[in-house]
């Protein structure tokens, strides 16, 4: 947000929805700024590692006009668990055990 000269931020996460394979955070944003810095943010949420959907977004004029628009955004912000110490160690053993092919 501050790349793009956005104020007034505020970015709130809810508690996270737990699945089996793809966990996801609610997220509500806010700031305030021109046109061209609040699709640029989001332009760069597209451009993240996670898959990011936006449920709604409310863009409200400032009162004078000055080319200043408030943006309040809800979105979901999705990701996989990351795997227990177990998984991880039971696949580094077989990595090891593997055969040798050289002869």
């Amino acid at each position: 947000m501050r790349e793009h000269e956005l104020s007034n931020q505020d970015v709130v996460p809810g508690e996270t929805l737990e699945a089996q394979a793809l966990n996801c955070i609610p997220v509500h944003m806010n700031c305030s700024g021109t046109l061209d810095g609040v699709f640029g943010f989001f332009r760069d949420l597209q451009g993240l590692r996670r898959l990011i959907r936006i449920e709604k977004v409310t863009l409200r004029n400032s009162p004078e006009f000055g080319g200043t628009v408030t943006m309040q955004t809800e979105a979901m912000i999705f990701y996989r668990p990351e795997e227990s110490q177990e998984t991880n160690g039971l696949a580094d053993d077989r990595s090891l055990k593997t055969a040798n092919n050289d002869a």
